[in-house]
């Protein structure tokens, strides 16, 4: 049976001035589907995604001269999508403390978000921690920064 996994996704925007990006940083969080399909080994469809997003990253100058990294942090969080329309994703933009630092107390690892999921399929497709903190049914709700 296919499979439809909602991805929390964070990323940030880093302005080196003088050699300093600063503490805070403004962030995006956003949603993705990431379809598993029968047959497919989700470690590798996971590499896979990783090895696609990683291409967002990218460098601009800003107005006042300065460069801006736009860099993918990591994947926040997960839930299985079987409830929802298709291609319905979301996003959000927030200020957060050295995000990147930060990185493995705001971000599953790849290792993690495997096991994740491979233990939800093993428990009949359960919702992550996020998901049933929320108990996301019909809309997302905002989660306050733990860092």
């Amino acid at each position: 049976m296919s499979q439809k996994l909602a991805l929390k996704l964070l990323f940030q925007f880093r302005i080196p001035i003088d050699g300093d990006s600063g503490v805070y940083r403004r962030c995006e969080e956003r949603y993705v589907m990431l379809n598993v399909q029968d047959g497919e080994d989700i470690n590798q469809v996971i590499d896979q995604f990783y090895k696609k997003i990683k291409k967002e990253d990218y460098v601009y100058q800003n107005t006042n001269g300065d460069q801006v990294f736009f860099e993918f942090v990591g994947v926040m969080d997960y839930i299985v999508w079987d409830y929802r329309e298709e291609n319905e994703f979301w996003y959000d933009y927030r200020t957060r403390k050295l995000p990147m630092e930060n990185k493995t107390k705001l971000t599953l690892s790849k290792r993690e978000l495997k096991q994740k999921i491979a233990n939800s399929e093993k428990a009949g497709g359960q919702l992550s921690t996020w998901g049933r903190r929320f108990n996301i049914q019909h809309s997302f709700q905002e989660i306050e920064d733990d860092v």
